[in-house]
C-alpha cells in the first residue's frame, strides 16, 4: 500500500515541468547510491518513459531538450 502512495506521489510530481526536474535530481541521487555509473540520460529516459506511459505523450522530446529547458537550467 505504501508503494502505491509513493508511486502516485511520483506521478503527481512528474505532471509539471518543475516537478519533473525536481524528481529527476531526487531519482538521480538515490540511483547513484546503488549504481554510481548511472548516467543523467538514463535517469531522464526512465522518467520520461514513466510520463509517457501515464499521460500518453512525452514531456520532453529528447534529453537535450530537457537539459536546455528553463526549469533544468534554473535548478
Amino acid at each position: 500500500m505504501k508503494d502505491d502512495y509513493q508511486e502516485m506521489a511520483q506521478l503527481l510530481r512528474l505532471a509539471t515541468r518543475r516537478g519533473f526536474v525536481d524528481e529527476f535530481w531526487k531519482v538521480l541521487a538515490s540511483s547513484r547510491k546503488s549504481d554510481p555509473s548511472i548516467s543523467r540520460r538514463q535517469v531522464f529516459e526512465r522518467l520520461n518513459e514513466i510520463y509517457h506511459d501515464t499521460f500518453g505523450q512525452y514531456l520532453y522530446p529528447s534529453y537535450n531538450a530537457f537539459r536546455h529547458s528553463r526549469e533544468f537550467l534554473s535548478k
